[in-house]
């Protein structure tokens, strides 16, 4: 069972608080785009893609676009084209004094949200994900005495 949010009539979802750390002092805005994820393993095939939303401050939204344009492998203008694909869908959604945003229509549409939302807090984005979409993103959980378990992730945890 993941631990969600509820999503109220009005759109109305509350930050996770560690979440709310992403804000730079006196910003109360996150900019949210509409993304999808594509699953790792090779059995879903190349077209298992999962709807996600991700949401930046504004300075990392501005780090993302600079390293666009940074990115010496690409041509300027496939730089110019990324830079502005990335510009081109975001929403600023603004926080309000009780740790809330609302997310804009074209947003619950891309989730497939209904009343339920799932937040993962990154150390520079939170991606926005219908708890569905997310279970079946991330595959079937093995457990180990009811604990969930990968074992990809040993390297990283114990090193």
């Amino acid at each position: 069972m993941l631990p969600t949010l509820r999503l109220s009539p009005k759109h109305q979802v509350t930050i996770p608080a560690e979440g709310r750390s992403l804000l730079t002092e006196g910003d109360a805005v996150f900019c949210g785009r509409t993304h999808a994820m594509p699953r790792l393993a090779e059995s879903l095939g190349s077209e298992a893609v999962f709807p996600v939303v991700m949401l930046f401050s504004r300075a990392e939204l501005r780090r993302r676009e600079l390293a666009i344009r940074a990115d010496l492998t690409q041509t300027p203008l496939h730089r110019e084209a990324l830079a502005m694909k990335l510009r081109a869908t975001v929403d600023e959604l603004s926080v309000d004094g009780q740790n809330r945003v609302v997310l804009p229509q074209e947003f619950i549409t891309h989730l497939s949200l209904d009343r339920d939302v799932f937040f993962v807090v990154m150390n520079d984005s939170i991606r926005v994900w219908n708890p569905a979409h997310y279970l079946a993103w991330s595959g079937p959980v093995r457990t180990t005495s009811g604990v969930a378990y990968d074992p990809a992730l040993d390297g990283y945890l114990f090193s």
